[in-house]
């Protein structure tokens, strides 16, 4: 189990976090007016990255299926209960702040889909509460 945090922590490292960086230098446009040697090393940082996540997951699968993890279920209910709640305030927060009619409308309909969200999800624990019971 130690091994299997271990595993997903250095995923988290090598693998998804230079993926937030490649993907604002990407999102940014100055990729495209750099020279040369730089798009090349942003393609291996982009290789790199690539092959260390496919490792990782190759190595997580083969650890979870030698320890017979089972996930805990509750646990990422309440995971998805908590972001679907902090992007409903951030939908409404947007709805509020905007000028333009049809972009509160957007998100206050955003807004009210997370909540929406939120609630099947607490449904859903409800539901896996009683069936642990059982």
């Amino acid at each position: 189990m130690k091994h299997l945090h271990y595993l997903r922590s250095m995923r988290f490292l090598t693998g998804q976090l230079p993926v937030v960086g490649l993907l604002s230098v990407l999102l940014s446009g100055d990729i495209f007016n750099s020279p040369l040697s730089v798009k090349l090393l942003f393609a291996l940082l982009t290789l790199s990255t690539v092959s260390s996540n496919f490792y990782f997951i190759k190595e997580i699968k083969e650890e979870k299926a030698k320890d017979n993890y089972k996930p805990n279920i509750m646990l990422n209910q309440i995971g998805l209960i908590i972001i679907s709640v902090v992007l409903g305030v951030i939908c409404i927060f947007r709805g509020m702040s905007n000028i333009q009619s049809y972009q509160q409308i957007i998100a206050f309909i955003c807004a009210t889909l997370c909540f929406i969200i939120c609630a099947l999800l607490v449904w859903g624990c409800k539901y896996i509460n009683n069936i642990s019971r059982k």
